[in-house]
């Protein structure tokens, strides 16, 4: 089980997954601050745009992923 654990761990960015964890620490305390000053249209806009960021990110991890089956699974 351990062993399997290392190889998860291996295979991860663990640097982009650390990039994911502040991007949506940081567009939760923007947010929260902007509707509490009453500007939920601002509030709107970062949390969407947090969204399109945390899918770019996302999007690079599972080209990784896809990359990384494909070519093991080559003959």
């Amino acid at each position: 089980m351990y062993e399997l654990v290392r190889g998860i761990l291996k295979m991860m960015n663990v640097n982009q997954v650390t990039q994911l964890f502040g991007l949506g620490m940081f567009v939760f305390v923007a947010e929260k601050a902007l509707k509490e000053s009453g500007r939920g249209d601002m509030a709107f806009i970062v949390n969407f745009g947090g969204f399109l960021v945390g899918l770019y990110i996302i999007m690079g991890l599972i080209s990784d992923l896809t990359r990384t089956t494909i070519s093991s699974f080559r003959f």
